[in-house]
């Protein structure tokens, strides 16, 4: 099925991501999915963000999930690897899926997460080359992914190279599925990445559409190689402006982390506390306040018992 067969256009609303020129999702852009549609002329999907799955419209969302319905689940492995290889580009990711802040890269240190929103995802899948041996190539990845990180409390973008390579099997569900295992970020070693998992409910000669194990998913429509690589780059240098609700919540979270720190270092290591510290956390436990040097401190009323009931006359 043709990609341009599931898309029509849409009025399209406010652009999502803060940056100079006209960038938004593909979503954003004034397109549906829609698979009764007639063909329509094909669309380029190319220059745009990935969207939200919560932020499709029912029409869309039902398109998607009779996609998924009318999927042949019975087809050889060898086909099903036929399709898989190539280029894809991610169009939408459900909210709830680490990638859509993080990315398979994960966030670089020090980075404020309620900043971060992943902008741009490729992955390129290979199938072995007897001629790369016969050519000298040794370590051509058979997976490669590139992504594009926004930080909208810097105003960074900040791009990763992973490589590495995938294995197919079935998994407990009984749905073809793919493992995506990741050895190198860029050229340098790099055994912290966590392997990909994934189920396939959709996959066609443009469009691919996982599952996660948690329920979400990703929607993944093919690019050529090197159209994607232009695309990525032009991507990675757009200016992205600051956005200031993201530096204030910023600060108020370092602010209010201080303001703990402080306090449990009043309760516990000040230097004239003479209590011990198994007394320190079972007071802390029980919620005593005590003085500096132990003495409970007892707010049961005034003194001679007046906050108590009285006798009757």
């Amino acid at each position: 099925m043709a990609l341009a067969s599931v898309l029509q256009p849409a009025p399209p609303p406010a652009p999502v991501w803060p940056a100079e020129g006209s960038v938004s999702s593909w979503y954003d852009a004034g397109l549906r999915l829609d698979a009764s549609s007639e063909p329509v002329e094909e669309i380029d999907v190319l220059r745009a963000i990935p969207s939200s799955w919560e932020l499709l419209d029912p029409a869309s969302t039902k398109a998607l999930e009779a996609l998924e319905a009318g999927f042949d689940r019975s087809q050889e492995m060898d086909a099903y690897k036929a399709n898989l290889v190539g280029t894809w580009k991610l169009l939408v990711a459900t909210a709830s899926d680490p990638l859509s802040k993080s990315g398979l890269a994960g966030l670089p240190e020090g980075k404020f997460a309620r900043a971060c929103r992943l902008v741009g995802q490729t992955q390129t899948f290979r199938k072995p080359d007897p001629d790369d041996i016969l050519n000298g190539i040794f370590d051509r990845p058979l997976l490669e992914t590139r992504e594009l990180l926004l930080d909208s409390k810097e105003g960074l973008l900040s791009a990763s190279h992973l490589k590495g390579g995938f294995s197919m099997g079935s998994l407990s569900s009984g749905a073809l599925d793919v493992v995506e295992y990741y050895t190198k970020r860029g050229d340098a070693d790099d055994d912290s990445l966590a392997p990909n998992r994934w189920s396939c409910s959709y996959l066609s000669e443009t469009l691919r559409v996982c599952r996660n194990a948690n329920g979400s998913r990703r929607v993944y429509t093919r690019v050529e190689d090197a159209e994607a690589l232009e695309e990525m780059s032009r991507l990675g240098s757009l200016a992205v402006s600051i956005d200031p609700a993201m530096v204030a919540a910023f600060k108020a979270e370092e602010e209010a982390k201080a303001k703990a720190k402080a306090g449990a270092d009043d309760d516990e290591d000040d230097p004239n506390d003479t209590r011990p510290m198994w007394q320190k956390r079972i007071d802390k436990a029980d919620g005593i306040k005590r003085t500096k040097n132990g003495t409970p401190i007892i707010n049961h009323g005034p003194i001679g018992g007046g906050g108590g009931p009285r006798p009757q006359q």
